[in-house]
C-alpha cells in the first residue's frame, strides 16, 4: 500500500509536562507515523518523508491514541495499531550512576498486547542492525517471522545501498 500508518513506540521522558520528573517507571506512548509514498519517489525520498513524520510526531507524543483517532481521523473509535515499530540506539543504558541507586534497562512493550499486535524492533549496535518481529504465534508463525525479519534487514540493506533508486525499481523487489 502507498498509504500506511504504524504505530512507533516512543520514549517520552524529555517532553515537556510539569512534573515529569516525578513520574515513576517509564514514559512511553504509542503514535501513529503515517506514510502515504508516492510512485516517483526514491528511497531517499521515503527515508527524509519518514524522518520528517516522525520529527512532527516525535513534538505531540504526549497525545494518546484514543485522542487522535477522535479528533484527528474518521477511523472506528477502537482503533488500534496492528504494526507497531519499536528503534533502539546503541548505548540504551545510561553510562552514570546516581548515589545509592542501580541503573536499570527497562522495557519499552509495556503497553503492547503481543495477541493481536506485530512489534517489530530495530536494534543498532556498533556496526550491527539487528530486526525482532514479535507476535503471536496466533498472527504469524515462527517460520513467517523469521522470513518477516529477514526482509526487512534485506530491504534495508538495498535502501542503504541505492538511495536514489525509485521505490518502483525492480532492484528493490
Amino acid at each position: 500500500s502507498q498509504d500506511v500508518t504504524f504505530g512507533l513506540v516512543l520514549n517520552l521522558r524529555d517532553l515537556p509536562i510539569n512534573g515529569v520528573e516525578a513520574i515513576l517507571g517509564p514514559c512511553i506512548n504509542i503514535c501513529p507515523v503515517r506514510v502515504q509514498s508516492q510512485q516517483a519517489w526514491t528511497v531517499s525520498d521515503l527515508c527524509h518523508n519518514l524522518h520528517d513524520s516522525y520529527t512532527t510526531v516525535s513534538r505531540h507524543g504526549y497525545v494518546e491514541l484514543p485522542d487522535i483517532v477522535a479528533n484527528c481521523t474518521d477511523w472506528p473509535r477502537d482503533s488500534d495499531f496492528g504494526c507497531l515499530i519499536n528503534h533502539f540506539p546503541p548505548d540504551r543504558t545510561p553510562s552514570f550512576s546516581l548515589k545509592d541507586a542501580d541503573v536499570v534497562d527497562f522495557s519499552m512493550d509495556t503497553r503492547i498486547d503481543l495477541t493481536d499486535q506485530l512489534l517489530v524492533r530495530s536494534i543498532v549496535g556498533e556496526g550491527t542492525w539487528e530486526v525482532q518481529v514479535l507476535t503471536s504465534s496466533n498472527l504469524m508463525s515462527n517460520e513467517k517471522a523469521s522470513v518477516l525479519a529477514e526482509r526487512l534487514l534485506k530491504t534495508g540493506q538495498t535502501f542503504s545501498q541505492y538511495p536514489e533508486v525509485p521505490l518502483s525499481s525492480h532492484l528493490l523487489r
